[in-house]
């Protein structure tokens, strides 16, 4: 007669996707939590010659709280539980159990997954149970080991993949529309293994996330809200690294005298260009964010011409104003009416005289903002 079997944990009620804790070696217990299996029980003598299905009803499971553990009904099939009552038998299954000193077994404890899965669906696509639980057969009680971590299911869950790649598919969504990433067992880790997106918290990932944040945007916002970002980036108080306190309302003044200074860390095109987008400065932000009362530039930079003219940086350090400024904005307002611009003259006093020169050396600058029908062309020629 086999052993009774009472309880497995080949197919588990539990999720597909576990983020993995820094050591790789356990699953987060915010997505599995704790269990507690006071049993004796042996998968690889049970898997000699029986099947997977014979003891867990995968294919009716639609939810991770399905309970797929089988009871007393299921192992009574094969053993006679009724005919072997005594303290040894109960032994066999309940190691240390005794009827004198309880009324019943220590039970088992397997909290539900903080994840959304359906074992019915994997089922119907012939998906092997060892594919998830790896090779029970060589186990005896199988637990939170034997369930699969977030690189095993980014073999099918990846972003284009008929699946679904997205985070909201597995895990579970908060009030505010992210992923829910405090659980009430713990709080989810960004695996260090098997990430498709190349992010990883580390315990100083607060002094590297920039590079993330600007490559994987959309990555970061399944979890974060923007006001998660702006509590340190625009807070008047925050933790003392580099920057005094309130930096975000003092940083335009140093940046300008200092800009070599600020460039040792930041990168003006990565950086600065996509944190002012992102609050409404520049031609490049979105119209609805585009804020006109906000600018980096002091007074006077626009209209006749001063010490605060752009005109005057621009010729002095036309590279720093590329590095927020495209071409075409300059066009705007510089190319003749011909081109679509307003016909502003960006030429200093006495350009003329030297303009055809400049033409026949590179007529492709000219050209930019003068059509060629223009007669300052045409003189040229």
């Amino acid at each position: 007669m086999r052993r009774l079997l009472l309880f497995s944990l080949l197919l588990l009620p539990l999720g597909a996707v576990a983020w993995s804790n820094y050591e790789g070696a356990d699953r987060s217990l915010a997505v599995y939590p704790k269990q507690e299996i006071p049993l004796r029980f042996d998968h690889a003598l049970h898997l000699e010659d029986m099947a997977c299905s014979d003891c867990h009803e995968a294919s009716a499971s639609k939810v991770a709280s399905d309970r797929m553990i089988p009871g007393h009904p299921t192992c009574e099939g094969c053993h006679d539980v009724e005919a072997v009552r005594g303290d040894e038998s109960c032994q066999m299954c309940h190691p240390g159990f005794d009827p004198t000193a309880m009324a019943r077994p220590k039970p088992v404890v397997i909290p539900t997954a903080n994840l959304k899965f359906d074992h019915a669906v994997h089922v119907s696509k012939e998906i092997p149970c060892a594919r998830c639980h790896g090779a029970v057969e060589k186990v005896q009680i199988a637990d939170r080991r034997n369930l699969p971590k977030m690189e095993t299911c980014l073999e099918c869950h990846h972003r284009g993949s008929e699946a679904g790649g997205a985070c909201s598919v597995c895990h579970p969504v908060a009030a505010n529309g992210k992923i829910a990433k405090v659980m009430p067992s713990g709080a989810t880790l960004v695996p260090e293994l098997g990430n498709p997106f190349g992010v990883y918290h580390s315990p100083d990932y607060a002094r590297a996330h920039g590079q993330d944040a600007f490559t994987a945007r959309e990555t970061c916002d399944a979890c974060h809200t923007e006001s998660e970002c702006l509590a340190c980036h625009d807070a008047a108080i925050k933790v003392l690294k580099v920057h005094p306190n309130d930096w975000i309302t003092l940083h335009p003044v140093p940046a300008k005298h200092s800009a070599l200074e600020c460039q040792s860390c930041h990168n003006y095109q990565d950086f600065c260009v996509t944190c002012h987008e992102r609050v409404g400065i520049g031609q490049q932000a979105a119209p609805q964010l585009r804020a006109t009362n906000l600018s980096v530039h002091p007074p006077g930079w626009v209209g006749p011409l001063g010490p605060n003219h752009h005109g005057v940086f621009a010729s002095r350090d036309i590279r720093s104003c590329t590095s927020c400024h495209r071409e075409e904005g300059c066009i705007q307002c510089h190319a003749t009416t011909g081109r679509g611009g307003v016909g502003s003259n960006p030429h200093p006093p006495g350009f003329s005289s030297k303009a055809c020169s400049l033409y026949e050396a590179n007529a492709r600058v000219c050209i930019k903002c003068h059509a060629p029908a223009d007669p300052m062309l045409a003189r040229c020629r």
